[in-house]
């Protein structure tokens, strides 16, 4: 199906000027988690890890003390 000849489509301008995505205001609407995200990582696991990080370095200076 084709148009009939001379025809052009038309667009109105817009009125104003249109604010940019980064300036717009929040989009109402449902908001959804992303699930594609990995999980948050758990504070208690870190702080283990850093405790015994901590505990390994204390060890190591403590051997190297005796050892001298």
């Amino acid at each position: 199906m084709s148009a009939a000849p001379g025809f052009e489509p038309f667009l109105p301008p817009r009125s104003g000027p249109v604010p940019s995505p980064a300036l717009a205001p929040s989009r109402p609407g449902i908001r959804l988690p992303d699930f594609d995200a990995p999980p948050a990582p758990d504070p208690a696991i870190t702080l283990a890890a850093e405790a015994a990080a901590a505990a390994a370095a204390a060890a190591e200076a403590d051997a190297a003390e005796a050892a001298a």
